[in-house]
């Protein structure tokens, strides 16, 4: 990690993006301030130790979040809602590339309103024994369309029947 700077203000932002309870928009107003320093995005990277993605990321958060946005983020815990979600409150601007306050202030209400995930849970961690298991069930059922090498066909069966109790060990 490299710091150039003798007034601390490399420390300083270092100290902040290892805290995880400041809020990307914040770090990347000092990273803006950085840039128009004359510094490019690589560099502001390679000095605080983070990647160029990163350092675009909060760049553009701090850049395009509407005022009233970050008032209601600063209320909410820390990682309350995920950069993902904040990318796409901040593409919403207007034609002078402005924050659109009154868009993302609704569409940022509709975020919290909803869910972080939709559709399926997550699975839950299964054993290779339970997997094998519900493969074997489905393969009995006709449920897995899996198209299999004539040549292999005895052995799948040898195992089908073992997994199922039929045989004591792997007979062709």
């Amino acid at each position: 990690m490299w710091i150039i700077s003798g007034d601390g203000a490399y420390e300083n932002i270092i100290e902040n993006v290892v805290r995880e309870d400041v809020p990307v928009w914040e770090v990347g107003r000092t990273y803006l301030s950085f840039h128009e320093s004359g510094l490019t995005q690589a560099e502001i990277a390679a000095r605080v130790g983070k990647t160029q993605g990163h350092v675009s990321t909060a760049m553009i958060l701090a850049r395009n979040l509407a005022p009233a946005v970050v008032v209601r983020l600063s209320q909410l815990p820390a990682n309350a809602v995920p950069v993902q979600r904040l990318l796409r409150l901040s593409a919403l601007v207007d034609d002078e590339s402005e924050p659109d306050e009154a868009a993302q202030v609704r569409l940022f209400r509709q975020m919290l309103e909803s869910p972080t995930r939709r559709g399926r849970r997550a699975a839950q961690p299964r054993t290779q024994k339970e997997m094998v298991w519900q493969r074997f069930q489905r393969l009995r059922q006709g449920k897995v369309g899996i198209r299999v090498d004539p040549v292999y066909q005895p052995f799948l069966d040898s195992l089908l029947k073992y997994l199922a109790g039929e045989n004591k060990g792997l007979r062709p």
